[in-house]
């Protein structure tokens, strides 16, 4: 299966458009957190000139530098949190315009258990008679992008599938939660 160029552009536009709003809201953060520091870097500075000058006691400093400096870390710690999360939201939609591009690839690069996931998220269920699939049926969101003509068969050489050596007809329905 393959998403039309049409379908591919269309979602690629609206993933690079939140994107960039992340983005925004990211740097307009990561600002205030640095201007935030920055003031509190500012007063530290100011506490040891008036440290220095004698106008503050030595306990007095001691008191307001700890403070400054707690308050600096919790800054750092937000900072790095902001960070991971830019970091995972970059790997995000990394993976939904490489998915978008090319399902049959992904899905082949992918461990077992995420492709387990890809098979449920694409399939409702399986008819199986000797081992061998005899009929499918899509998920209702991979029939919908079907109905849709978003998505259609990717012409391409296939690997013969595995047989398996069961006798009777049975009916698989992935499960999501494995």
């Amino acid at each position: 299966m393959q998403f039309t160029p049409e379908f591919v552009d269309s979602v690629i536009g609206k993933i690079k458009s939140k994107f960039d709003e992340q983005r925004n809201e990211y740097y307009a953060k990561h600002k205030s957190f640095l201007n935030r520091k920055n003031s509190c870097e500012r007063k530290l500075s100011t506490v040891e000139d008036r440290l220095i000058d004698e106008t503050l006691s030595k306990e007095d400093y001691t008191r307001i530098k700890d403070e400054i400096k707690a308050t600096i870390a919790g800054i750092d710690k937000q900072i790095n949190g902001l960070d991971k999360v830019k970091e995972v939201n970059i790997d995000i939609v990394s993976e939904i315009i490489s998915l978008t591009k090319d399902i049959y690839n992904v899905y082949m690069r992918s461990p077992e258990p995420l492709q387990k996931k890809f098979i449920g998220m694409f399939f409702d269920r399986f008819e199986v008679k000797d081992g061998v699939i005899i009929k499918y049926c899509y998920s209702p969101l991979f029939e919908g992008l079907m109905h849709f003509k978003v998505l259609n068969y990717k012409t391409s050489e296939f690997k013969k599938p595995i047989e398996n050596n069961v006798d009777s007809n049975f009916i698989i329905t992935p499960n999501l939660g494995d």
